[in-house]
């Protein structure tokens, strides 16, 4: 189950940049999930309901993410389109 909450983390993240604060971002929150879902197994709870509350963390902190990206992508704009207009001078 621990595979598939990382697999599920990785698919979140695969839009947005590979930037140092990004990467550093996902794998606190990475520890953050696993540390829920055993967590909630040590307490007894079920595989499934434990997968289900660590899940519910990214929820948490999918608007700071949306934020950052999307301040990453308009940093990044005038860059993409010098290179459209200018035949890649940026």
């Amino acid at each position: 189950m621990e595979k598939k909450i990382r697999e599920y983390l990785d698919r979140k993240f695969v839009i947005y940049p590979n930037t140092k604060k990004i990467i550093e971002f996902r794998q606190k929150l990475l520890i953050m999930m696993l540390d829920k879902y055993r967590d909630c197994r040590s307490y007894g709870m079920s595989t499934q309901k434990s997968y289900a509350l660590a899940l519910s963390i990214m929820n948490n902190f999918s608007k700071e993410c949306k934020l950052y990206a999307a301040k990453v992508n308009a940093d990044m704009m005038p860059n993409i389109t010098s290179y459209m207009l200018f035949g890649g001078i940026a």
